[in-house]
């Protein structure tokens, strides 16, 4: 074999791997290497350099290689996998030791963490894996976070955190003010505004010197102006005083 011969097979060799290199290099690239996991469905891209795959609800990833649903078991540490209705995603119930959309994440359930609340006592079990907690007589709850008792006097909301104000929802009427009691957070006062009455400042005063006429002798009763209590009385000729009540023999001269 000449050695213009032996070149040309070497050759070919060489141009050959580089061809089957080439073609499995754009075959990852390509729906021809079936790259779609689970069911999902491959579309080439318009100029053939890559694609994309169509996944089915209950899975997802570029190859749609991650499972959404519980037959790929994804709960730990004893999780109970539940798939929603629509099969498209699950989700794990862990036990009380355990956390995260997986269980996958320790809780700790010592007292170390001190989880008891409103001066609960926490005692650890015997294996030093959990705790109860015993609670004060007004508290419940795992966690004795539930109020069962009654508020002092002067205090509401679950935990008597709120302390109340007696004007928080007064009735007072007609712009009156609302003044809580001093020392009380029940009973308040209603400060009336200019011509009201009554406890809740519901009452309109009137005139009473009008409504029994004192002014004398046809003396007319004219109430004064931006008060509801005062009034004077304009007196006819010959008389004079508050009342009109004082005849004067001769009119005043102007």
């Amino acid at each position: 074999m000449s050695e213009n011969q032996t070149m040309r097979i070497v050759c070919g060799i060489i141009v050959a791997a580089l061809l089957v290199n080439l073609t499995s290099a754009q075959s990852i690239l390509s729906c021809s290497s079936e790259p779609c996991l689970n069911g999902g469905t491959c579309f080439q891209s318009s100029a053939g350099e890559n694609y994309f795959c169509s996944c089915p609800a209950w899975v997802s990833g570029d190859n749609c290689e991650v499972n959404l649903s519980c037959s790929s078991d994804p709960c730990f540490n004893g999780g109970i996998c539940l798939q929603s209705s629509t099969g498209s995603n699950y989700i794990c119930n862990c036990p009380d030791e355990f956390s995260g959309d997986n269980c996958e994440v320790s809780v700790d359930l010592s007292c170390s963490s001190e989880p008891c609340l409103n001066g609960g006592t926490c005692l650890e079990t015997s294996t030093g894996e959990n705790y109860i907690c015993i609670c004060q007589d007004e508290f419940s709850g795992d966690n004795c976070e539930v109020f069962n008792g009654t508020c002092p006097v002067c205090y509401t909301g679950e935990t008597c955190e709120i302390l109340l104000n007696a004007c928080s929802n007064n009735a007072c009427q007609n712009g009156a003010a609302c003044i809580q009691v001093s020392g009380s957070c029940i009973a308040y006062t209603c400060s009336c505004p200019t011509c009201y009455t009554g406890q809740f400042c519901e009452t309109l005063l009137e005139i009473a010197g009008c409504d029994v006429n004192l002014c004398q002798n046809g003396g007319s009763c004219v109430q004064v102006s931006g008060s509801c209590n005062d009034y004077m009385c304009s007196c006819p000729t010959c008389y004079t005083g508050q009342f009109c009540e004082t005849w004067q023999s001769k009119p005043l001269r102007l």
